[in-house]
Formats: structure tokens, C-alpha cells, sequence
């Protein structure tokens, strides 16, 4: 083999080696790469889990909140006989002092 063959086997094999070289670089790049996406989807799954659970339960305070206002809340109904009664008590309270008034003059 002449000088020129032998120097570019040499180059040849060298260019191999570091190609082989890069391509386990690169495999474990990657798989080093896999493995902190996954840990990061996992990360990122537990989050929203999380915060699922913590919107759930906020609505589930604010949905019992709400029953609570409603079941002590006044309905139209309920403010149309107070006015009733109301109403009802002024006219009482006026014959009471009509009344009064008669028999103070008597």
C-alpha cells in the first residue's frame, strides 16, 4: 500500500471512529433527553392534577356557599307576606289608637 493509501486509511478510520464516537454521544444525548421529557410531562401532569383538584374543591365550597345563601334567603314571597304583615300591624296599631283616643274622651 503506498504512503498516499495508507494516509488516507488511516483518515478513514479515524473519520470512522469519531463518527462512532459522536453517534454514542448522540444516543445518549437522546436518551438523556427522553428521560427528562418524561419527567417533565409527569411534572407537568401532577401539576394539572393538582390544580384540577384544587378547582373542584373551591367549587365544591362555593356550590355549598351558595346552597347556604339560597336556603336562608328571602324570596319574593317571603318579602310580599312581611309586607303583609306589616301592613297588616299598622292597620291593628291604628284601630288600637283609635280606640285609645275614643275612650280617653269619653
Amino acid at each position: 500500500m503506498s504512503l498516499q493509501g495508507a494516509r488516507i486509511r488511516e483518515l478513514s478510520d479515524d473519520t470512522a471512529e469519531n463518527f462512532r464516537d459522536l453517534r454514542q454521544i448522540m444516543d445518549a444525548n437522546f436518551t438523556e433527553v427522553k428521560q427528562s421529557d418524561k419527567r417533565l410531562f409527569e411534572h407537568v401532569q401532577l401539576c394539572f392534577r393538582q390544580a384540577h383538584d384544587f378547582v373542584q374543591e373551591r367549587f365544591g365550597e362555593i356550590g355549598a356557599r351558595l346552597d347556604r345563601i339560597e336556603a336562608t334567603m328571602a324570596t319574593k314571597d317571603d318579602i310580599s307576606r312581611v309586607e303583609a304583615d306589616i301592613t297588616s300591624i299598622k292597620a291593628t296599631q291604628e284601630q288600637i289608637l283609635q280606640l285609645l283616643q275614643q275612650k280617653s274622651g269619653e
